[in-house]
């Protein structure tokens, strides 16, 4: 959906800005590209659909409700160890444990997750990304439709991350875009969490913040024809501008948790390795949706995929946020 948004909408301002591409041959390039892109999609997608059928696994708007995000979100940063030393006081998203423990995670009748807490919706780009961007829209003049395209990428995807409505997570605000969305265009029902369009709107905004940055040199470049030290200074300006970006994005230090690898855990594993080759699958299988409250059984995944390298036999286990009521009544 997101590449569907970003190559639509630079390709409709390519042909809008660019007569020459206005030709026969340049629409057989797209019709190939398209093609080709459907013969990929396709033999992966079926299978897919079969599934939501069977099963009825579609997402509702309630879910959407819950995973948008809200124009606060632009100005959270993501949830670390420790705040970010520069826009901690902008506030943290909480982290994805803190996130369990304040909700207290329930699947509904219909086998969907709900929560109170997004824990996706920290989308501040960053105060130079923004400076940056204002720069291009000003200042570039080299394709204009290109700062128009990603400009209205930016909003697009900004616009549709908010869900389906504006407002509570009730769904009783004023309606967005999104919804309408989610009624006509079958891949919108598959979306659990809008505001990871938020992602999408951010990388148009970081290439507008290069493009601006391209907008500086190109300014800058002529005072320093001639200067003897002009490489060095024009190499010290981008370290710097880099280092400036790290630091303002410091995320630090990221949580790990430690695997245990003792000869107890491992010794299923290394006896499976001696089998002959078969179907595994781990029980009790991810937990944490349907029970939060039973951590004793809470196995990640993660875990599984881990010791799978000791003995490489093909898994039946796996990580959705589809949960089949089959599973949930297991």
């Amino acid at each position: 959906v997101q590449i569907a948004i970003l190559v639509g909408i630079l390709l409709l301002a390519a042909v809008i800005a660019q007569p020459h591409l206005r030709t026969r041959q340049f629409a057989g390039h797209v019709a190939i590209t398209a093609v080709v892109a459907t013969i990929l999609i396709v033999p992966v997608y079926l299978p897919y659909l079969k599934v939501q059928s069977e099963q009825g696994l579609e997402r509702s708007l309630s879910d959407s409700e819950h995973y948008k995000a809200t124009a606060v979100s632009y100005v959270q940063i993501a949830p670390w160890a420790e705040p970010n030393p520069i826009w901690g006081w902008l506030g943290q998203r909480p982290g994805p444990n803190e996130a369990l423990t304040q909700v207290g995670q329930a699947v509904h009748a219909d086998g969907h997750q709900h929560g109170e807490i997004v824990i996706e919706d920290a989308l501040f780009p960053g105060l130079l990304a923004l400076i940056g961007a204002g720069i291009a829209i000003v200042g570039w003049r080299r394709r204009r439709w290109l700062i128009a395209a990603l400009s209205a990428v930016a909003v697009v995807a900004a616009v549709l991350s908010l869900g389906p409505s504006w407002g509570p997570i009730d769904g009783t605000g004023f309606p967005l875009p999104y919804r309408v969305l989610y009624e006509y265009v079958p891949f919108f029902r598959a979306m659990r969490v809008p505001a990871r369009l938020g992602g999408l709107a951010n990388l148009a905004i970081v290439v507008l913040f290069g493009i601006g940055i391209a907008t500086l040199w190109r300014l800058a470049l002529p005072r320093l024809r001639g200067v003897a030290w002009r490489r060095p200074v024009t190499a010290a300006a981008s370290a710097l501008l880099a280092l400036l970006v790290l630091f303002e994005l410091y995320a630090a230090p990221i949580p790990l948790e430690m695997v245990d690898r003792s000869p107890e855990m491992a010794a299923p594993y290394e006896w499976l390795a001696t089998q002959p080759e078969g179907v595994v699958m781990e029980f009790p299988a991810e937990s944490i949706f349907a029970d939060p409250a039973a951590s004793s059984v809470r196995r990640h995944v993660g875990l599984t995929m881990f010791w799978s390298t000791t003995h490489w036999m093909p898994l039946v286990n796996g990580n959705s946020g589809f949960i089949p009521e089959p599973y949930s009544d297991m």
